[in-house]
C-alpha cells in the first residue's frame, strides 16, 4: 500500500493532494516502523535492572509516537489547508515532520507541541537538529525515561523559567529567551559543541536555549532514576531543607533571616545569606511545607563555584544537579575546571598563604604585643581561608566523582582500558599522555569514544 501511495504523491498535481497523500502514507510509515523498532525485552528479562526498565520504556514511548504522529498530522493538515497551501510549503512539513519521525523512532522519544489549532506552533529543523544533538549526547539508558519532549506556546513562567520537567515529560517554552549566561559560549571537543556560523552572517552560541535548556531537564528525570547518586550528590554539597523557623537554630540573626524570608518572584530576587559556613536562602520554584509555609535551604558556602553560569544551580537542590548534568553533557572540560582544577589550585594557594602567615607569625613571638597580636590575627583568617577553600575542593570534587561514575557510569578504569587500546594501536607516549589528560575530564562514554577516535593512530 505504501509504495502505491508514494507513486499517487510523485503524480500529485496540487499542493492540497500531494499533502493529503503524504499524511496518509505517513501514518502508514511511522505506525510500521514503530513495530519494527520495538527491541526484544526476553534476553533481558533475567537481568532486570536500570537497561531493562530503559529498553521497556522505549519500547512504550515508541507506541506513544505513532499515536501522537497521527494527532499532530491532522492538526498540521487542518492548519495547511485553512488558509491555503504551496508546493513549496508542503515540501517544507514534509521534510519537517519525516525528520521529527525518524528522530523520534530512532532515540524513542515523542517530539510534540501544543496541538491546538488557536496557538500554532511548530519546531523547526534546525531546532530539530538541536534536539538529535542533544539525544546523541545523552546515555541510553537515561533518554528513555523522558517520553515527551514539548515545545510549548508562551512565555516563560514568572520566575524566569525556560522549560519545565514534570513527569516524563519535558516543556521548553516558544517565546523563551536565552540569556547566554550559563554555557552558551562553553565550547567543547569532548562533546562536539562549537560556534558555529548561520549561513555566514553571525556566530551562534556554542550552546544552544535548546542544548542546554533540554538537558538540564533530562537532568531532572535522571535524578528521579539515580536516587542514591542524586542523594550522594546532595550530601557532597551539605543541600538541606529548612522551616522558617530553624533558621534561627542555625544562628542567624534577626536581619540575617529577614533577608533570606523576603518574598521574591524571580531566582535574580531572591537573597542569599552566608552564616557559619553555609549559605541560605529561600527555595523558589518549588516546594511548600504541608503546612503551606515556604521551604528554605542551605548549603555548604563553597559548594557551588562563584559566577552567573552557576546563578541558578543555587536555586535549589534540584537544579544544581541538573545544571551539573547539563554542563556534564555540553561542556565536561569547563565543568572538570570548575568542579576540579579551579577549587584544587585555590585550595593549594590558600595552604601557600597559610603557611606563610604561621611562619611569620612564629618568626615575631618577640616583637611587640601589637605585632604580635597583628600576625596572629592574619594567621587567624588564613586558616579560616584555607578551611574554606578545602571544604570547597573536596565538596565539588565529590560531586564531579558522583555525576561521573554513579549516574553517567564513567570511571578510571574505563580509561585505561581504552588507553591501553590504542598503544596497542600504537599510539605513542607522548599522545598517551596527552588522552589521559583529556579522558580524565571526560563524563560519558561517547565523550570518550569521540576522545578516543580523534586520537587514535590511522
Amino acid at each position: 500500500m505504501i509504495q502505491a501511495l508514494e507513486a499517487q504523491l510523485a503524480a500529485a498535481d496540487t499542493p492540497e493532494t500531494r499533502l493529503a497523500t503524504w499524511r496518509v502514507m505517513q501514518g502508514l510509515k511511522v505506525s510500521a516502523r514503530s513495530s519494527m523498532e520495538r527491541e526484544d525485552e526476553t534476553p533481558r528479562r533475567g537481568i532486570g535492572g536500570p537497561a531493562l526498565r530503559a529498553l521497556e520504556a522505549r519500547n512504550r514511548n515508541r507506541t506513544v509516537i505513532s499515536d501522537s504522529t497521527n494527532d499532530e498530522l491532522d492538526v498540521e493538515m487542518a492548519r495547511a489547508f485553512e488558509g491555503g497551501v504551496t508546493t513549496e510549503e508542503v515540501d517544507a512539513l514534509i521534510l519537517r515532520k519525516e525528520m521529527e519521525s525518524r528522530i523520534e523512532l530512532q532515540y524513542g522519544v515523542n517530539i510534540t507541541t501544543d496541538l491546538t489549532e488557536s496557538a500554532p506552533t511548530q519546531w523547526g529543523t534546525d531546532e530539530l537538529s538541536e534536539i538529535e544533538g542533544t539525544f546523541a549526547r545523552i546515555p541510553r539508558n537515561d533518554l528513555p525515561h523522558v517520553g515527551t519532549v514539548r515545545k510549548a506556546t508562551g512565555d516563560q513562567y514568572p520566575d524566569g523559567t525556560a522549560g519545565v520537567h514534570l513527569g516524563d515529560s519535558v516543556s521548553l517554552f516558544e517565546k523563551a529567551k536565552y540569556k547566554g549566561n550559563r554555557i552558551s559560549s562553553q565550547e567543547s571537543d569532548l562533546a562536539d559543541n562549537h560556534a558555529r556560523s548561520a549561513g555566514g552572517r553571525a556566530r551562534l552560541p556554542a550552546v544552544s536555549r535548546i542544548e542546554e535548556d533540554l538537558a538540564h531537564e533530562i537532568g531532572h528525570e535522571a535524578a528521579e532514576h539515580h536516587g542514591a547518586a542524586y542523594r550522594h550528590f546532595t550530601e557532597a554539597a551539605g543541600w538541606r531543607q529548612l522551616h522558617g523557623d530553624q533558621l534561627d537554630d542555625n544562628g542567624l540573626d534577626a536581619a540575617e533571616i529577614g533577608r533570606v524570608t523576603k518574598d521574591a518572584a524571580r531566582p535574580g530576587e531572591v537573597e542569599s545569606v552566608e552564616h557559619g559556613g553555609d549559605v541560605f536562602r529561600r527555595q523558589l520554584n518549588a516546594r511548600w511545607n504541608k503546612d503551606g509555609s515556604p521551604v528554605y535551604v542551605a548549603r555548604h558556602a563553597g559548594a557551588i563555584p562563584e559566577g552567573a553560569g552557576w546563578d541558578y544551580a543555587a536555586a535549589s537542590p534540584d537544579e544544581h544537579f541538573a545544571e551539573v548534568y547539563t554542563k556534564a553533557i555540553n561542556a565536561p572540560e569547563t565543568l572538570h575546571h570548575d568542579l576540579v582544577e579551579l577549587p584544587q589550585r585555590l585550595y593549594e594557594d590558600a595552604q601557600k598563604e597559610f603557611l606563610a602567615a604561621h611562619q611569620a607569625m612564629l618568626g615575631g613571638l618577640m616583637l611587640g604585643e601589637g605585632e604580635t597580636t597583628a600576625l596572629a590575627a592574619k594567621t587567624k583568617a588564613a586558616g579560616e581561608k584555607l578551611a574554606r577553600a578545602k571544604q570547597a575542593a573536596e565538596s565539588r570534587s565529590q560531586q564531579w566523582q558522583i555525576m561521573r561514575q554513579e549516574v553517567f557510569g564513567m570511571s578510571d578504569k574505563r580509561v585505561d582500558q581504552e588507553a591501553k587500546r590504542l598503544a596497542a594501536r600504537g599510539l605513542g607516549e607522548d599522545q598517551l599522555d596527552e588522552f589521559r589528560t583529556q579522558a580524565a575530564k571526560a563524563m560519558t562514554e561517547d565523550q570518550l569514544t569521540r576522545l578516543s577516535g580523534r586520537m587514535s593512530p590511522q
